[in-house]
């Protein structure tokens, strides 16, 4: 009998007599509610049947009725709380803390459809990522600083500690024991991305489980506390590359996870180039074009080594990451200007 009432997608009318007819042989093989339990399979058929008769509905009320709730919200309710609460029900953006700046912040999804085109030219020569073990603040100037020419410079991390101190356990102890009201204020004007993962904040990161630490997560963060940020400065410092009078950003980009995991695909809007240091584990690009330069340019990959420093304008090439090897990967950076 189910395959009568469901053997073919049909119109909602023809449903609905399938649905008779079914009853009708029901009725004719005098069934009564008590035979119904012993048919579970039966009773899920016409139970399921009545909730799509229902959502069916659904859509048709709500069209109705929407134009009607949407003047009434508008007649009685000040625009700057009007305008906010329709984006958000649309599922364009979401609230921002009651003393941000911004009501609402705008999915970044929105970004990517309306950024502007860009010129081509700037990868239109460019076949694969440049790696260099050593180089100077000229050369990375004229070729690479400001070039949208995306490059690794080897072995970059000369007098840095961060190799040796930054994991897992230092994050935790410094943002929920030594700093433990940092947590608190990152959450509240910082980013975070927890990506493929559960979490939502740095501090149900760092309070997961022992398991849920063993498994699959990759996640990243803004540190946007200055006690924090003095910390981090002690275990590095900017690269001697970048070109002179270039002030780094004060505003530290950490992204930590295990490997077979890390960042999907996308464009950011920072407005200015980046580096990223690979502090620890292993991290492989995937570089691409935007899409109005597919035919002029190619994408580009790179694996990226403790030690190597990455340098992108993610502004202009959209690119994903994807954590290779057996070791966790750590990273941090920063913009320049």
């Amino acid at each position: 009998m189910g395959s009568l009432l469901f053997s073919s997608i049909g119109t909602m009318e023809e449903q609905e007599r399938k649905v008779q007819k079914l009853l009708e042989k029901m009725k004719q093989a005098k069934l009564s509610e008590k035979d119904l339990d012993k048919l579970p399979s039966l009773r899920r058929l016409l139970a399921l049947h009545s909730s799509a008769q229902a959502d069916a509905y659904k859509p048709s009320l709500l069209l109705c009725l929407a134009p009607l709730v949407f003047l009434a919200i508008l007649c009685y309710t000040p625009a700057w709380h009007v305008i906010p609460w329709t984006i958000v029900q649309l599922g364009l953006g979401r609230y921002e803390a009651a003393d941000s700046t911004c009501a609402v912040r705008a999915h970044p999804r929105w970004g990517e459809l309306f950024r502007p085109p860009v010129e081509c030219s700037y990868c239109a020569d460019i076949k694969a990522v440049d790696s260099v073990d050593r180089i100077s603040v000229e050369e990375f100037t004229d070729k690479y600083a400001y070039t949208s020419r995306p490059v690794v410079v080897r072995n970059a991390m000369k007098g840095w500690n961060a190799s040796k101190v930054f994991d897992f356990e230092f994050f935790r102890h410094l943002y929920l024991e030594r700093f433990p009201g940092s947590v608190d204020v990152l959450d509240e004007h910082c980013q975070f991305f927890g990506y493929q993962t559960e979490f939502r904040s740095l501090k149900e990161l760092l309070t997961m489980s022992a398991q849920r630490f063993q498994e699959m997560w990759y996640v990243g963060w803004s540190n946007c506390d200055v006690s924090v940020a003095d910390v981090l400065r002690q275990h590095y410092s900017r690269p001697t590359f970048l070109p002179l009078g270039s002030q780094s950003s004060r505003l530290d980009w950490i992204f930590m996870g295990r490997p077979g995991y890390g960042a999907n695909m996308h464009v950011d809007n920072v407005g200015r180039p980046s580096w990223q240091a690979q502090i620890r584990g292993s991290k492989m690009w995937t570089i691409e074009p935007p899409r109005e330069c597919y035919l002029t340019c190619q994408p580009l990959s790179v694996t990226v080594h403790p030690n190597d420093i990455i340098v992108l304008d993610t502004d202009t090439w959209f690119h994903k990451t994807l954590i290779v090897g057996d070791e966790i990967s750590i990273t941090i950076g920063a913009e320049y200007d």
